[in-house]
């Protein structure tokens, strides 16, 4: 999926800064900042990267920190390929 050109228009990427008080719109459309939003979520540290449905549910398991950096890409592309499997399957 990272080598696929058209996989950047089906996915939707935003960062949270994990001690953030900017302004966010939550999943059910309540107003929350970045620090809530990922506390909410049990994120304390970063790099983490979660897998999130259009309604927030999460659709493969959070990639959290670095593990081994030379393995990052596999373990990223692991993740977006169950998390497409979980979307295009409904």
């Amino acid at each position: 999926m990272l080598r696929d050109p058209g996989a950047a228009a089906k996915l939707i990427i935003r960062q949270v800064d994990v001690n953030g008080g900017q302004a966010l719109v939550g999943f059910s459309g309540e107003a929350t900042t970045h620090a809530r939003h990922a506390g909410e979520r049990g994120v304390k540290m970063a790099p983490v990267v979660h897998f999130l449905s259009p309604s927030g549910e999460p659709t493969a398991p959070p990639l959290v920190g670095m593990l081994l950096p030379d393995f990052y890409s596999a373990y990223l592309e692991a993740s977006l390929e169950a998390a497409s499997a979980v979307a295009r399957t409904g």
